[in-house]
């Protein structure tokens, strides 16, 4: 077995995994923010998000590489001004969005070894089996 660190040549490499190069890995970066005041052109902003990498794709350059270009959709969002100062922002996701953030931030304090949608699935489950009893505990308010 060859060691990688002593021959390592992108070019080579590819050949002898029959993979092809990476030549660019992207962030795009999906949805949007409703905000409560204007922004001012001309001034600098500071935005801060958590999320979810919710997909990958490959795209083929055509010259034995590839691009991978990965979809964030945040689900927590801040925006600060260039004084620091935190911009007020307005919710506009659905119940079930908040939901799903709650159960990111649940699944980030948990440790979980498991993926953020394995986790969340394992929730659904539970949340599906015992609907009965939610329903009945929160149900009548």
């Amino acid at each position: 077995m060859v060691k990688l660190h002593q021959c390592y040549d992108p070019h080579i490499f590819s050949e002898m995994t029959n993979m092809k190069e990476i030549k660019d890995y992207v962030v795009k970066l999906s949805g949007k923010v409703s905000i409560l005041e204007p922004l001012i052109m001309g001034n600098n902003y500071k935005l801060l998000m958590s999320g979810a990498v919710t997909s990958e794709t490959r795209i083929d350059n055509n010259d034995e590489s590839e691009n991978i270009i990965y979809k964030f959709e945040p689900i927590l969002v801040e925006l600060q001004d260039d004084l620091g100062k935190r911009l007020a922002l307005a919710d506009t996701r659905s119940k079930s969005a908040i939901l799903r953030g709650c159960f990111w931030k649940d699944w980030q304090k948990s440790g979980s070894n498991l993926p953020f949608e394995d986790w969340r699935d394992n929730l659904m489950n539970q949340i599906i089996l015992h609907h009965t009893e939610i329903a009945e505990m929160y149900g009548n308010n």
